[in-house]
């Protein structure tokens, strides 16, 4: 009799478990994504564990430990990676990333263009393009901008790397930076809104990057998390991402 109760008891316990997902997230997208897991969770009666990180640091787990159920990065290339791999299962269109100039506030060195970046009385600060995307889509405009000349000047006068746009926003407010290049999104942060300015950059030469969000191949949880897939490119879901600063058009 006793048995048969802890058996019931058992059962009873893994039908009210909660099916959790394992969310890769891009730095840049954490502060919209957490808004929307809410209201997402409870209406799904699941949770959302948010592994967030440099984009390029995210994209290195997921192929080594073949485990997880959605990835968000800052560039679609990473997306691309997945999928020539088959990590891929379903995917959509989600927003805009846009690179742009990023200064202390107030812009107290009269910073104007891509050019300032090789001034030799600032200390230029870029993303680290082996681990997050604001790194490679820096050096990306750069080439674009201006060649590979250009581009090792700039690299010439670095004072560091960043390891992801939240850290490069640090580094600028706390004044170890002069000038970087980060996605305009994160200076919509609480942390930067009040650190940093943004100067924008040409489309010509920053290329908006696409937000592509995936279900990945090996989640045991298709269905939910095509659903959340579905939700960050509904209308409401583009409402929430828009208001972070991601654009869809």
């Amino acid at each position: 009799m006793i048995r048969k109760i802890i058996v019931l008891f058992s059962l009873g316990f893994v039908a009210l478990a909660k099916t959790n997902l394992l969310f890769y997230c891009g730095i840049t997208m954490v502060p919209a994504v957490m808004e929307l897991k809410t209201s997402f969770e409870k209406k799904h009666d699941c949770t959302i564990t948010i592994v967030q990180g440099g984009s390029k640091d995210l994209c290195k787990s997921i192929q080594t430990t073949k485990q997880g159920d959605l990835f968000l990065p800052g560039k679609s290339s990473y997306i691309d990676q997945c999928s020539e791999n088959g990590e891929v299962l379903y995917k959509r269109f989600v927003g805009y990333n846009r690179l742009a100039l990023f200064v202390p506030k107030g812009n107290p060195l009269q910073i104007k263009n891509l050019d300032d970046l090789v001034r030799r009385d600032l200390l230029t600060i870029l993303g680290n393009p082996d681990t997050c995307s604001i790194g490679k889509a820096a050096e990306e405009t750069l080439m674009r901008y201006s060649g590979h000349a250009f581009l090792e000047k700039v690299q010439h006068n670095l004072g560091l790397y960043a390891a992801d746009s939240r850290d490069m926003n640090h580094l600028l407010a706390s004044k170890q930076a002069d000038v970087g290049l980060n996605w305009v999104a994160s200076a919509r942060t609480q942390e930067a809104r009040d650190a940093v300015d943004v100067l924008p950059i040409f489309d010509l030469y920053s290329q908006p990057q696409e937000l592509i969000i995936a279900t990945l191949h090996f989640t045991a949880h298709a269905q939910i998390a095509n659903a959340f897939v579905d939700y960050l490119a509904s209308p409401r879901g583009q409402t929430v991402m828009k208001r972070h600063g991601f654009d869809h058009e």
